[in-house]
């Protein structure tokens, strides 16, 4: 019984494949860092695995964990169950912290 309820839960997977993008350039894709007036998304600004390191320096954890405690400016919404963050909301935390902190946040 067991074992029809875990084959039933992975049909439609791919074997070997766990939760793998579907386009790796489109994930890890750099972005100018940051500009007036733009919007930047998680993926844009966090460090993710495969992928160069992200501007900020962290995971997309810290940064969520960073947001909650207040040392990072949170995102806007910019439609259902999607948010982003402004250029300059990312430069004015930027410029807030200390010198030895700007390297690596």
């Amino acid at each position: 019984m067991i074992e029809n309820l875990n084959s039933a839960s992975r049909r439609g997977r791919k074997k070997g494949v766990k939760n793998a993008p579907k386009d790796t350039a489109e994930i890890c894709q750099p972005a100018s860092f940051p500009e007036k007036g733009r919007l930047y998304r998680l993926r844009q600004l966090a460090n993710y695995p495969g992928c160069a390191p992200g501007p900020i320096g962290r995971s997309a954890a810290s940064i969520w964990n960073d947001i909650k405690a207040g040392r990072f400016p949170a995102p806007v919404q910019i439609g259902p169950g999607a948010v982003a963050w402004k250029g300059e909301d990312i430069q004015k935390w930027l410029d807030s912290l200390s010198p030895a902190r700007k390297g690596g946040a």
